[in-house]
Formats: C-alpha cells, structure tokens, sequence
C-alpha cells in the first residue's frame, strides 16, 4: 500500500473517531487537562500556598530538657500552627499537614517557668521539589516547664455528721487504698500538708458503713489544691466504719469425766472474772449470752489446783474490758484426799466378738479427793473402776488400756490423776 493509501485510510478512522460523540467528550477533557498543566508551568510555574492546623510537638525528652530534670506541664495536643510555602504550584498545592514537623525549640531553656520559645519547622523528606517556609503563625508558643516531684501520702478521712448512740461504739476505720502516690510540679507538690477523703454522713449508726468518696490534697493554711498538672495514683478510696454493738456476757466452763450423779452445784469455785464486755456486729452480738472458757478435767482437779483459761472471742468480736485470761480456783478448805486400793475392774459393754480378761490385780494408790465428811467413811469397795473397749481397732494382743475411776452415790468426791491396766484380748 502506499502512502496516500495509508494516509487516507488513516484519515477515515480519525474521521470515525470525532464522529463518536463518547470519544468527542474524553478528548476534549484530555485537551484541556494537557492545556492547563502547559498553562500552569509556563504563566504560573510558581505560587504560594497556606497549609493549617499542623500539629506542633514538644520533646518533652530532649537533652535539654533532661539535663535540667524539667518537663512540660499542661496540654499541648491542640497546639497547631499555619506554614505558608512557596514553590512549583502542583507541588505546593498538594502540601497537607502530614508534610511538615513543627517541634518547639528548648535549647535556650537553663531554668523552670513559663517559656515563650521558638518552633522550628521541617518539611518531610518525602517531598519531591523545591519547596520554600514562607512563614510559620505562631512563630513562638508558650511552655510552661517545672520540675516533677514524686511523694506518697497517707490518706485520711475526715467524716461529718456521725452519731453513735449509747450501747454501740467505733471500732475501726479503714481506708482503701491507705496511701496514693502524687506526681506534679515540684513546688506544688511540696505544699501538699495531706490526703483526705472528707464526707457528710449526717446519720446515726447502729450498723458498719461502706463510702466511697473522692480524695483531695490540702495544704498546710488548710487550702484545697486544684491543679490539673497533679496526678495521683487514685482519685478515690473506700472508706469502711466498723461500727459493733456492746453486751456483758457471762464467762462460763465445763467439766470432764464428771460421774453422771456427782453433785457439782456442791463445789465452790472463785473465777477472777465473771463476765466480760464483748463487742460485736448488731446481728451477731445478740445471739451471745455467755462465752465458754473451756474444759475442767476431773482428773486434773487436786486440793491445790489453779487452771488459767484464755478468753477466746468470735470472730469479728472485741474484748471492750481486755480480760486477755481468766483464773480458776475452787474452795477446797472443807476437804481432803486419801489414797486407795481398788480391787475389782468391770468392763462396760465388751465386745461380742471378743473374750477381755483383765491381767492386772485392780489399782493401788488411787487418790479420791473430796468433801472430809465423805471421805472419812469411804471405802475401797466404794469406788468404781471401769475400762470402756470402743471402736473396731480393737485387736488381739495383751495391751494397757485407761480405767475410769469414780465413786457413785452422788458424793462430792472424784477421783484425782489417771489411772491404767492390762488387759489381754482373745478371739471367741
């Protein structure tokens, strides 16, 4: 083909072209793209543009500043600034906030206060072409610096309006957390007298009561301090008041190994204290009419004895009087002990299974004590000596078993100490 051949068949697909309207429109929109950037470049290759609301930063680490143990107090997060740049206009018109780092300068910093310091401007790397910082508003902004002090305080409380009436009592206040750690300008942070929790509680308490309030550091002339630049370690404690109710009980004991009939309203005994005032939750507290000392074994009861007993409380409990221990002693002057031989020994309830003969020849120098009168016409044959075989750990063998020694008749006489024999135990 030829070159008229080609030109005119070029001219006919160029000719199709334009006749589409599609293709008239995109076209157009090329032209006039390529138009304005020709425009751009050769009427207006340079231009200025405003770019607001870039971030300005402070290196509250900088060596400056860590030099002097200084920091920067209050917020700065809105800190912004206006940069006007000067530069290619397809470059400068496409600039966002992104594009710069605005950071206070400190370097002129030797001392706490509040500073009006230089920002210093730097556009990103990541630019591409001449761009020129026109101007920066504000130019300087202002910093206040201080030294930061760190103390820990007890938290106190100091409560309003609480009435405790006749019968009740305080017992305990206690604050959660006890102490709070404070962090803030140094100068501030010296003046802090105290930590309080203060409430109006304008009731009367018969029962403990759970507060919750805020804490609040005061000076040493009694003023509040208000200072966002102060942190503490909680802005709140739990206060709880342990408020229990009081009552005298009865202190008591009990005996063992005490025969069924043995009259024991006929022993006179001398507590040192008889009663204690206790002190307890209101629901608790009225469920107690006596509080037991414990246990006053017969076996251990002589002419002579003395028992010492701890007086022990219900949890939750207070000892109002602090009767820490009591003393025991019974009046013995009216009687006596002799000593004995007890010749026969019973078993009680033997086990069926089993054949139980008693080895020993009954027990001598078994001591009765006692009422005199009794005493003085008691026999050996009076006295009752019984060995109890329990539980099914009983085993063939010959082994020395506890006797239980009494004198029956409803006496006021007891036998004092323990006493032991042999037995030997055989299958049937």
């Amino acid at each position: 083909m030829n070159i008229k051949g080609i030109i005119k068949k070029l001219n006919a697909v160029i000719g199709k072209l334009f006749s589409s309207n599609r293709f008239s429109v995109v076209f157009s929109v090329v032209c006039a793209i390529v138009a304005w950037f020709v425009v751009s470049i050769s009427v207006y290759p340079e231009t200025a543009s405003e770019i607001t609301s870039v971030p300005i930063t402070i290196d509250a680490y900088s060596e400056q500043l860590t030099s002097l143990g200084l920091t920067p107090v209050g917020n700065y997060d809105d800190y912004t600034a206006k940069v006007v740049v000067y530069g290619k206009q397809y470059i400068v018109g496409n600039l966002t906030p992104d594009d710069f780092t605005l950071t206070v300068d400190t370097s002129s910093v030797t001392s706490a206060g509040l500073h009006h310091l230089p920002v210093n401007i730097e556009v990103s790397p990541d630019v591409s072409g001449d761009v020129q910082i026109v101007s920066c508003s504000p130019q300087r902004v202002d910093v206040q610096l201080e030294r930061m002090a760190t103390r820990t305080l007890p938290v106190t409380a100091e409560l309003s309006g609480i009435t405790i009436p006749n019968g009740y009592f305080m017992d305990s206040e206690v604050i959660e957390p006890s102490e709070v750690t404070i962090v803030g300008p140094e100068e501030v942070i010296s003046s802090v007298s105290r930590c309080v929790v203060s409430e109006k509680i304008d009731s009367t308490l018969t029962e403990s009561r759970f507060i919750t309030g805020d804490i609040t550091l005061i000076t040493s002339d009694n003023s509040e301090i208000d200072d966002p630049n102060v942190s503490l370690s909680s802005q709140t404690a739990d206060i709880t008041l342990t408020v229990l109710k009081e009552k005298q009980v009865e202190l008591t004991f009990n005996y063992l190994n005490m025969p069924d009939d043995f009259p024991a309203e006929d022993l006179s005994y001398r507590l040192s204290s008889r009663t204690v005032t206790i002190a307890g939750p209101k629901n608790l507290v009225d469920n107690y009419d006596k509080i037991n000392l414990g246990y006053v074994n017969m076996k251990d009861l002589d002419l002579d004895s003395t028992f010492e007993f701890d007086v022990s409380l219900p949890s939750g409990f207070i000892n109002i009087d602090n009767i820490e221990t009591v003393t025991l002693t019974f009046d013995t002057s009216d009687m006596s002990s002799n000593y004995y031989h007890v010749p026969n020994i019973v078993i009680v309830n033997p086990p069926t299974q089993y054949d139980i003969q008693i080895v020993s020849y009954g027990i001598s120098g078994v001591k009765i004590t006692g009422d005199f009168s009794d005493l003085s016409s008691l026999l050996s044959s009076d006295i009752a000596a019984e060995i109890e075989i329990t539980g099914p750990e009983i085993t063939t063998g010959q082994y020395r078993v506890p006797v239980n020694v009494y004198v029956p008749g409803g006496k006021l006489l007891w036998a004092s100490g323990s006493y032991y024999a042999v037995i030997k135990v055989s299958k049937k």
